[in-house]
């Protein structure tokens, strides 16, 4: 009896704990996450250097690339870089966005470090409405707490 109980409770918890991992790997992977930009402060190009490349859609994936670095800044002073996409009604989504090298350190050869200035946002379109154009736009989460916005002359439909 003792045996039966073993094999129906680690069954159980065979069932619960992939689960469980399932729902966090699904909300830590969110790809569109919608955002309220409330607190955020728009800025203009006399105050970042930003670029962006074409966006272009690659085994059904939306990928954006670009940079994005504070003109004032002495030392790495972001935390953190996020692509958005503006819908045409206006609403801004958050795409699954992650940092690399773009060479801006030696381009731009000031005496700063924009090593992490290079953002690549993607995002599977079948998460967007089909037949949209999106806008498109940077964040720049500062260690200060300050968030700004830079949104770009940058559009794509869907």
């Amino acid at each position: 009896m003792k045996i039966k109980k073993f094999v129906c409770f680690s069954f159980l918890l065979c069932m619960i704990i992939p689960f469980f991992l399932l729902l966090t790997y699904r909300k830590c992977n969110q790809y569109l996450k919608p955002i309220q930009p409330d607190d955020i402060r728009y800025v203009t190009a006399e105050e970042y250097y930003y670029g962006c490349d074409d966006p272009r859609i690659v085994d059904n994936i939306l990928i954006i690339t670009g940079w994005m670095a504070n003109r004032a800044m002495q030392k790495s002073s972001y935390v953190n870089h996020t692509v958005l996409l503006i819908d045409e009604e206006g609403e801004y989504f958050e795409i699954k966005t992650s940092f690399y090298e773009r060479g801006l350190t030696s381009y731009f050869n000031d005496g700063n470090d924009y090593t992490y200035g290079g953002v690549i946002g993607k995002c599977p379109i079948n998460y967007l409405k089909s037949g949209e154009t999106y806008g498109i736009a940077f964040i720049d989460e500062e260690r200060d707490g300050t968030t700004n916005l830079v949104i770009l002359d940058k559009k794509i439909t869907v």
